[in-house]
């Protein structure tokens, strides 16, 4: 449906628009990620300036490296009241972050999520985050 709830001049905007999907998990990144092909792959003669992928809450590995199109990732654990902390979160947090420097899209850690050894009540202080993951980029539009 994407293609048909552009405006009629998406051509003189699209360099100024940035979409981001949410993929809490490896299923729904290939699910949004499709239809963003199929909604850019050809349809339309200009693609937006930035395509990104907000995995957050993270629920497990992503795997971007497949969806070219992605020049950002925003990164961040489950908060809130019924949070789910997942102990993982380091670790996919940083293979996320090491696909970001393969494919030279910007990596943003927004916060570990709530429930674990965190003193900022969401994770949300990098402070208290391996130094390697201290990284809020955004992609140059």
């Amino acid at each position: 449906n994407i293609p048909h709830m552009l405006p009629a001049f998406w051509e003189e905007i699209a360099g100024r628009i940035w979409i981001v999907v949410t993929a809490e998990n490896q299923i729904e990144l290939h699910r949004r990620a499709s239809a963003l092909r199929i909604a850019f792959g050809g349809h339309v003669h200009r693609s937006p300036a930035v395509f990104g992928v907000s995995a957050e809450p993270l629920l497990g590995p992503i795997n971007i490296k497949p969806y070219k199109m992605f020049n950002w990732a925003i990164v961040g654990g489950e908060s809130g009241k019924h949070a789910r902390y997942q102990p993982e979160i380091i670790d996919w947090s940083r293979d996320i972050m090491r696909q970001c420097r393969w494919s030279n899209a910007a990596f943003h850690l927004k916060q570990m999520g709530s429930g674990g050894p965190w003193k900022h009540s969401k994770g949300g202080d990098p402070s208290e985050w391996p130094e390697d993951l201290r990284i809020r980029e955004r992609p140059a539009a």
